[in-house]
């Protein structure tokens, strides 16, 4: 019973390790897609005042928005993975709760 609840307990730490590693992964994307919408907006406005440049500007811009989009996907599939750990999480520690009592 002893080395179950350690073997418990260990398994929550790695899931705590995890959940803090896509948290730091979560807030990094986070940052780049605000980065990018930023670089975007700022495109688009050079884009419109300088409509001779407007076809290459527009071409940047739109595979601007494709990466924004695609990181948009990751993060949303990071808060599904942190939405998982954080279920296993608190399954392990309700087994733990279960075996204590």
């Amino acid at each position: 019973r002893d080395k179950t609840i350690e073997f418990l307990r260990k398994g929550a730490r790695i899931l705590k390790s995890t959940m803090e590693r896509e948290k730091r992964t979560r807030n990094s994307l986070e940052d780049h897609i605000r980065r990018l919408e930023e670089t975007a907006k700022t495109e688009k406005q050079a884009w419109k005042s300088t409509e001779s440049k407007g076809g290459k500007l527009e071409s940047d811009l739109q595979i601007q928005i494709e990466i924004v989009s695609s990181l948009k996907s990751q993060l949303a599939e990071c808060r599904d993975a942190r939405q998982r750990l954080m279920n296993d999480v608190n399954k392990e520690q309700q087994r733990i709760l279960e075996m204590k009592a």
